[in-house]
């Protein structure tokens, strides 16, 4: 699968001028001069050190006004610094004893503002934590969808910022870890939630890459009846996504892993993700995908890696092992 370099760089362009630091102000000194805005991400940065949640509400609507010198890019800037700032204090919150929802509220109070990939993922941790306690489908795709937002937002993060954090790219194994929780999530939920962005169905199921991190393969929600090889609403849905991606990218060849859980004996097991990978071929090709499809049935010989498996019920870790998984993508087109 081809790997994206970059956004563009009309997305990338340095902070403007005005973003250079002034004098600080106290915390609860608003910036005087809409126009400055080095002076209003002194305030915000002040506002986040004193822990005054309501300035940095009024300073991030204040560089939004049309007064303001600022440009979109400081704007966004401003917006993240303030966002994590939020996210500081919900994690002394957390560290304090609060309850859940105690963090939960000023999580969302920082989304407000901006959604900078950090905030994301742990609020993504906090619905990932709420799915499994109640075993919800949809719990599980409200994580899902939250997870796909950070990654996006990692691949789109700001060059740079004048607050180090608002701009910093999650390492690899940060990646890594997300990108396996947002699939367990999606892989449970009902019905799928997705985020899209510019290049639609492919950002957020088709992920080619973010930062060095390249997943080795994409579980897809693509779900069949019990023992069957007829798709749920859901696997219908996922199906017609894949397709998407395919034509949407130029791809002209795919690879594609069939997997069902460990009932039954193997030999069945093997023939039944062949029969499920046949059903996606004839959707694809059905569809109008004319390029290359790869089929490689797995049965139950490459059991869905689930960590901790203790916070899964059976079924659950069940629906984890029945996938369809992208192995390869070859010729793809970036979206620009």
């Amino acid at each position: 699968m081809t790997k994206r370099s970059g956004p563009p760089d009309r997305r990338r362009v340095a902070l403007a001028a005005a973003l250079c630091l002034g004098v600080a102000l106290p915390a609860s000194g608003l910036a005087q001069d809409a126009g400055d805005c080095a002076t209003i991400a002194v305030s915000v940065a002040e506002a986040r050190k004193a822990g005054d949640f309501d300035a940095l509400d009024r300073l991030v609507a204040q560089a939004d006004t049309a007064a303001s010198a600022c440009s979109a890019q400081a704007r966004a800037c401003l917006g993240r610094d303030a966002a994590l700032g939020l996210l500081d204090a919900a994690k002394a919150k957390a560290s304090d004893g609060a309850s859940a929802g105690e963090v939960a509220a000023l999580i969302t109070r920082g989304r407000r503002l901006a959604s900078p990939w950090q905030l994301l993922a742990a609020h993504g941790d906090l619905l990932l934590g709420e799915a499994k306690a109640a075993h919800d489908a949809k719990a599980y795709g409200e994580a899902s969808l939250t997870y796909q937002l950070a990654l996006l937002d990692a691949e789109t993060t700001p060059v740079s910022c004048p607050n180090a954090d608002a701009s910093a790219r999650p390492a690899k194994p940060a990646l890594e870890k997300l990108y396996g929780k947002m699939s367990t999530a999606l892989l449970l939920a009902a019905p799928v939630r997705v985020a899209t962005s510019r290049c639609g169905a492919c950002d957020w199921l088709f992920l080619a890459g973010v930062g060095d991190f390249t997943p080795a393969s994409r579980p897809l929600p693509i779900t069949f009846d019990e023992g069957g090889v007829k798709p749920t609403p859901q696997g219908a849905e996922a199906i017609a996504a894949l397709l998407q991606c395919t034509k949407g990218a130029g791809w002209k060849r795919i690879v594609l892993s069939g997997h069902t859980d460990d009932i039954g004996p193997e030999a069945d097991n093997l023939k039944l993700s062949g029969r499920r990978l046949d059903v996606v071929k004839q959707a694809l090709v059905a569809g109008g995908f004319d390029g290359e499809i790869v089929l490689e049935p797995k049965g139950k010989s490459e059991a869905y890696p689930v960590d901790p498996a203790d916070q899964y019920t059976a079924e659950e870790i069940r629906r984890l092992n029945r996938r369809i998984e992208l192995r390869e993508a070859a010729a793809g087109a970036d979206c620009k």
